[in-house]
């Protein structure tokens, strides 16, 4: 491993000992140590204060409202200049440190990869909410032989049904039997 990869490592696990929470906060600061001693790098190493230009990739408008909301966060502010360039769409870019570029990374990748999750138990509770299924669909599978996994995700999609209105579309009625 190169000399810019293991400090790139240890910058990680720097931030991750500083903001963690719990056990992952411990497993930080135990690797960072062993990391450091393993190949002789002080904190001073770390601490590369200099701002570059950083570009940051989003997918689409959810993507970009989450990302520049982790900006916020790490940078603890509450407004900040962010530009793109002209036909460049899906990126931003800011002046962070080397340490803020590692950390808005990791937060957007891994709350990029929570939200996708939460949308796809939104969307099933929409269509189970507006009856969006062939009315010859039949029940579904018996709650009794529901794994807990499987219970916790129908407890949430309840509540979040619990909290939506149920759309009756204009046509509603067009294409049944008379």
């Amino acid at each position: 491993m190169s000399h810019e990869r293991i400090i790139e490592l240890a910058q990680k696990l720097k931030a991750l000992s500083e903001r963690g929470v719990g056990g992952e906060r411990e497993n930080a600061i135990d690797k960072l140590d062993r990391l450091m001693q393993r190949h002789k790098i002080t904190f001073d190493d770390l601490e590369t204060e200099t701002r570059h230009l950083r570009t940051f990739r989003f997918r689409n408008r959810y993507d970009r409202d989450i990302l520049i909301q982790i900006m916020f966060k790490v940078l603890n502010v509450r407004s900040m200049r962010i530009s793109h360039d002209r036909g460049t769409r899906g990126m931003r870019k800011i002046q962070v440190t080397d340490a803020e570029y590692l950390e808005i990374t990791a937060m957007h990748e891994f709350y990029w990869k929570a939200f996708k999750r939460e949308m796809k138990i939104f969307v099933d509770a929409f269509i189970q909410k507006n009856r969006l299924f062939p009315d010859s669909a039949g029940p579904g599978k018996d709650i009794s032989e529901l794994s807990p996994r499987e219970w916790d995700r129908l407890v949430k999609m309840s509540g979040m049904m619990e909290g939506m209105e149920t759309y009756v579309p204009p046509t509603r009625g067009l294409h049944e039997n008379n």
